[in-house]
């Protein structure tokens, strides 16, 4: 599983998409899945949905190969605010009980 920087801003974006790329391509198995642990990221700003967006087209989009867990709880509100939080992360931990 790959894990994301402490750090995914405006600043690191182009840089980080690329990286993250490269890093989930010699994880993938063999049907193409794909996990991006969010757990370490701690500075962001809204190019962080960006990258995420650009990481989930290139892994398949709507196919379900990329997934993005752990997210902070200010990410996933900042992608609720664009209203890409479910595209991103799923149903929230409420709604899935």
């Amino acid at each position: 599983m790959t894990r994301a920087p402490d750090t995914l801003d405006f600043a690191s974006a182009t840089t980080s998409v690329a990286v993250l790329d490269r890093s989930l391509r010699s994880e993938a198995g063999a049907d193409g899945r794909v996990c991006l642990d969010l757990s370490t990221l701690s500075r962001f700003d809204s190019a962080a949905l960006a990258v995420l967006l650009e990481l989930r087209r290139r892994f398949g989009g709507a196919s379900g190969r990329f997934v993005a867990i752990n997210p902070p709880p200010k990410l996933r509100g900042l992608a609720e605010v664009y209203g890409g939080d479910e595209l991103l992360f799923g149903a929230p931990p409420a709604a899935r009980q």
